[in-house]
């Protein structure tokens, strides 16, 4: 459904009432529209493709697609139509029995409002027909003097002559086709370049201009592709009719040269999609998709804009002949290059008030990739599933095995296919602290395994229930008889004879816990500690956790006992959730404090001492503190009125006096 709807609020203006009564003689028949606004309106099938045009000279308007029409109809390949201010125009091609129609606004920026729209060419002439004659009835309303103007002879009976036969059939199409016409124009200053693609069917548009006198917009409405490459910046692209884009370019490029002269701060340029903001003050240049600003002054880029302007339309007017258009074009884009030249060269310069340049922007802190080189992006897929069996309580890598442990086994998957590598029943196990491989124990076996082939390197029988420590070279156990150092190769590096003199098994979980270190000789170190302890502590309370880092011992206790000269490096009181519930027995030399396992410091009984002790803290408290690691001790025997806490050979002996008892406090060793 077609339709033309002039506006009609112009009939209640009583200055557009007046004008018309007022008409007479000679003014009647020179009388042609002109000042009447109101909108026109053209529905294609219920939408106003017109909206938002604007008010025109309805009378006019009216008159001039009756007039395209009429060519059309006489058999013109195109014609043409002014129906609103910018200028809008009608474009209007022939195309056999229908009508190629566009609606072109030429104000900036210039674009299409509607194109390719093919309608039925009788039914649009009835329809601008019947617009018409609304128009010529309301004027005879209003003026009856009208009847005899030249204007209302042609609104009441437009496209009344008969259709010559064959006339609209036997037009040839157009453009005619001629290959080897597209071209490339191009334009380039002081490192930016503009290019224009005119493609073979753009070219051919062209060069059949003289075909179309009644359209000259027909000719330069072909498709097109403009791309702007600044520096080593992404290249900006943009799909247009280029003699539309050129008129909004070459306008820009002549405002962003006179806001630099003029001394402002910035312009912002549209190319396309894209906005180009220019810092005027830095000539710098900035844009959506590029990493940072790029140096280019104002005057370089209207340069290289206004030159892809004037080379497109020298091209064009040597494969078309003279346009006024075109001819426009290139004479504005030749007085910008000239303007910009004398500005490079110095002839011309900038005003006196030119703003002064801003402090150099802070560049960002620089942010560290995820992971090494450049991550453009992260894409999550699932690499394979499995089933997962007994609830794993762990899962950790051990070379290219994932490792999952619960409390009836561990079970080996390949990380990359998740094939099962091996399942074993244990009740224990534990990384080696050198290499990949896994420590498997049993109650009555401890075994090294490969986790990458579930091969069995070696295998020894030991009876025991509790976990694995790993050690530098090798891994540390206890045992029903004691504590138990096994090496990589499967041999004990020491066994259970450092507890000979040991009459408590409670201490034996405390001590196991105190071998949780990277290094056989802190190992060892702490085992001949606690057992020179035994001359003169009780019963500890276990230790909850212990850990070895270097030279370092952290231990979580409830309780402690230590020796005269030690001092804490740091306590920790807070956070500490409470240790399980344990089980002590007094021994016949301890006090009646309950003990916990501090840090200690060198006894500076004498100059160069590197040994250390422990200290009694009285108040049960639930403490995390660090202990320093000397050279490992060797067990001496307690000389007569004292009681050795452990020394090396050589080193200064350190007397521990028996406790003295305080009211109100607990016993101290000083």
């Amino acid at each position: 459904m077609i339709r033309i709807r002039p506006g009609r609020s112009w009939r209640h203006n009583p200055g557009y009432v007046g004008k018309l009564r007022r008409l007479e003689g000679p003014h009647l028949q020179r009388f042609e529209g002109s000042g009447i606004l109101d909108v026109l309106g053209i529905e294609v099938d219920g939408v106003d493709i017109a909206a938002g045009v604007g008010e025109a000279e309805i009378l006019v308007a009216m008159d001039e697609v009756c007039r395209a029409l009429a060519r059309l109809r006489s058999g013109s390949p195109a014609a043409q139509a002014t129906v609103g201010r910018g200028p809008t125009e009608l474009l209007l091609e022939a195309r056999g029995a229908d009508v190629l129609l566009a609606l072109v606004s030429l104000a900036p920026p210039a674009r299409f409002l509607a194109s390719g729209l093919l309608l039925d060419g009788e039914r649009l002439r009835a329809a601008a027909a019947s617009a018409a004659r609304a128009l010529a009835d309301d004027l005879l309303s209003i003026s009856p003097a009208l009847s005899g103007s030249p204007l209302l002879a042609r609104l009441r009976g437009p496209l009344r002559a008969p259709l010559r036969k064959g006339a609209a059939q036997g037009t040839a199409p157009w453009p005619p086709a001629v290959p080897g016409r597209g071209f490339v124009a191009r334009g380039a200053a002081r490192g930016v370049r503009c290019e224009i693609q005119v493609p073979e069917e753009s070219a051919w548009r062209l060069a059949g201009r003289a075909d179309v006198p009644d359209a000259p917009l027909a000719a330069l409405l072909g498709t097109g592709s403009l791309a702007l490459r600044v520096g080593g910046s992404p290249a900006l692209s943009w799909e247009s009719p280029p003699y539309l884009a050129l008129r909004d370019l070459v306008r820009s490029a002549s405002g962003v040269v006179s806001a630099w002269e003029a001394g402002d701060a910035d312009f912002t340029l549209r190319f396309g999609a894209a906005d180009l903001h220019c810092d005027l003050t830095r000539d710098e240049v900035r844009a959506n998709g590029w990493r940072g600003p790029v140096a280019l002054p104002a005057p370089a880029l209207a340069t290289a804009l206004a030159g892809a302007a004037r080379a497109y339309a020298t091209k064009a007017l040597a494969l078309g002949g003279e346009a006024e258009e075109l001819s426009d074009l290139r004479d504005s884009a030749r007085r910008i290059e000239i303007h910009c030249k004398d500005l490079a060269s110095g002839n011309l310069r900038r005003t006196r008030s030119a703003a002064l340049v801003p402090p150099p922007r802070k560049a960002p802190p620089q942010k560290g990739p995820l992971s090494r080189g450049r991550v453009r992006r992260l894409v999550y897929r699932e690499a394979w599933k499995t089933e997962p069996g007994d609830p794993p309580e762990a899962l950790s890598f051990c070379g290219g095995a994932l490792i999952a442990g619960s409390k009836r086994g561990v079970r080996a998957l390949d990380a990359a296919t998740g094939r099962e590598i091996f399942r074993a029943d244990c009740e224990a196990f534990a990384h080696a602290a050198n290499g990949d491989d896994l420590f498997l124990a049993s109650h009555a076996t401890l075994s090294r395994i490969d986790p990458s082939t579930g091969e069995r390197r070696w295998q020894r029988r030991m009876r025991s229930s509790t976990p694995l420590w790993p050690v530098a070279r090798g891994l540390v156990r206890p045992t029903e008889d004691g504590i138990v150092c096994v090496s990589d190769v499967g041999g004990v590096a020491f066994g259970p004879a450092y507890w000979d003199n040991v009459q408590l098994k409670s201490t034996m979980h405390e001590a196991a816990n105190m071998c949780m270190g990277k290094n056989d000789a802190i190992v060892q170190q702490f085992i001949q500690t606690k057992l020179a302890e035994q001359f003169y502590t009780g019963a500890m309370e276990s230790c909850s956790a212990l850990a070895a880092r270097g030279k370092r011992i952290c231990s979580r206790s409830r309780h402690s006992r230590g020796s005269p000269c030690g001092r804490d490096r740091w306590p920790a009181t807070r956070g500490l959730p409470s240790p399980p519930p344990s089980t002590a027995r007094s021994s016949p030399r301890a006090g009646r404090s309950s003990p916990r396992v501090c840090p200690t410091a060198p006894c500076g009984s004498r100059p160069g001492c590197r040994s250390r002790a422990m200290r009694s803290s009285p108040a049960p408290k639930r403490t995390m503190r660090a202990r320093r690691c000397s050279s490992p001790l060797a067990r001496e025997e307690p000389a007569p009125g004292s009681e050795s806490a452990g020394t090396s050979p050589g080193r200064c002996p350190r007397k521990v006096r028996r406790p003295r008892r305080r009211r109100g406090s607990p016993a101290a060793l000083r």
